[in-house]
């Protein structure tokens, strides 16, 4: 897996987790909604913990600059 594939991965995995928690919250608080900036801080910080997540799951697969494939 290369950089670009775990940051898009981790972008899909923001998109998708965010999706789902924001669309089950907007029902129950219909009167007042989260503001877009709670919203970009939650993607932001979901982005990065994804991210890390997925980098270092790729250092632990990858050895002597191979895959490591079965």
């Amino acid at each position: 897996m290369k950089v670009v594939h775990a940051l898009m991965y981790a972008l899909f995995l923001t998109l998708f987790t965010a999706g789902i928690i924001f669309s089950t919250m907007a029902s129950y608080t219909e009167t007042s909604p989260l503001s877009y900036t709670v919203i970009g801080i939650f993607m932001t910080v979901l982005f990065i913990i994804y991210t890390a997540v997925l980098i270092k799951y790729r250092k632990r697969r990858t050895g002597n600059d191979k895959e490591n494939r079965a």
